[in-house]
């Protein structure tokens, strides 16, 4: 563990070296990535951020510099001009800057990394070693009251051969007890702890070791067969011996970027006239246009790859078309709405 805590701090620390050694040789626009970009609206920007725009910016001026040095640099007509304010752009308005880690590579195909968390205790809902969160798959379970010191479990059953009187143990994941917090159900049956450990209620009642777990139980009448014995109660996470447990490790894979060629072009005259008529500036114009469209396709391409991973059992349709008298607005109101339908 130690070790692991090492190897990440001197990560940590070479980021934000790498990091501010960009901020300072792309200064204008790490500042308008920290303070003009949608993504320093939704969060705050991270040394990580200036590191990844940076490493974008250094791959550009790299390519610069060959065509440069083979003599191609005018075939590039107006990209050099516009080329650093494109990627800029593009870093501080994509969404999926904003939704997961960029993390660049210096070639076409190369090795990402990212953390899977798996839980490390039976808890609740959830069983030991099981994925919580992948950045490549759905998870294999949703936490559910796992960090919480409120549980809902069911500790038993009455069996198929009933009998009038059992013993059951709370699983040791969830002790010690709260006292004054434990509560009892068999079908209509319901009991209360009263802070003695002490189980009173109409037909049932018993006793309860807040340390051990050990439920003694008790019915006026021998109840129905296999039925659960459900019990709600609270945890004493002070007094715990241990609490849920998570823990990441990291995994990695080979991808092959995605390339996108996108041409965008303006006369002179047209240049001259938005400048006159709107004191516009052509290339300003250019860059938000080619930012826009590569983010609107990304953005589609991310949407129907999420859609597609979604279970059938929790899509939604949407009607397109209104009913008769019925007004676009209206009808979005009503598909959001399904109690209105």
């Amino acid at each position: 563990m130690a070790y692991e805590s090492l190897l990440d701090r001197m990560n940590e620390d070479a980021i934000e070296n790498s990091a501010e050694k960009y901020y300072n040789r792309y200064r204008d626009h790490m500042q308008i990535l920290e303070s003009h970009s949608i993504l320093g609206k939704v969060r705050s920007v991270t040394p990580y951020d200036f590191y990844a725009l940076g490493m974008q910016l250094d791959a550009w001026q790299g390519y610069r510099r060959m065509c440069e040095d083979a003599g191609t640099i005018a075939a590039l007509g107006t990209i050099p001009n516009i080329a650093m304010d494109v990627i800029a752009a593009t870093y501080g308005t994509s969404p999926l800057s904003v939704i997961a880690s960029v993390q660049p590579i210096n070639e076409e195909q190369g090795t990402v990394y990212y953390k899977q968390v798996l839980a490390e205790t039976t808890r609740n809902n959830i069983t030991a070693g099981q994925s919580i969160w992948d950045a490549q798959s759905m998870p294999q379970a949703f936490l559910q009251n796992y960090s919480s010191s409120s549980n809902t479990v069911v500790i038993g059953t009455t069996g198929s051969s009933p009998s009038s009187s059992y013993t059951f143990t709370v699983n040791s994941a969830y002790l010690p007890i709260r006292p004054q917090q434990f509560a009892l159900s068999v079908l209509s049956y319901t009991a209360t702890d009263d802070g003695n450990g002490n189980l009173n209620g109409n037909g049932i009642w018993g006793a309860i070791n807040y340390t051990t777990g050990v439920v003694n139980l008790y019915f006026a009448s021998t109840p129905t067969a296999n039925q659960n014995v459900n019990a709600i109660f609270n945890t004493v996470f002070e007094g715990a011996s241990s609490i849920p447990q998570i823990n990441f490790q990291l995994a990695s894979k080979s991808v092959r970027a995605t390339l996108y060629a996108l041409k965008n072009t303006v006369g002179l005259e047209q240049s001259y006239a938005m400048r006159k008529r709107f004191g516009m500036i052509a290339e300003d114009e250019l860059t938000k246009d080619l930012v826009a469209s590569i983010n609107s396709e990304i953005v589609n391409t991310l949407v129907l790859n999420l859609t597609a991973t979604v279970p059938s059992a929790n899509q939604q349709t949407f009607s397109y078309t209104p009913g008769s008298g019925v007004s676009y607005l209206e009808q979005a109101a009503l598909e959001g709405r399904p109690e209105l339908r």
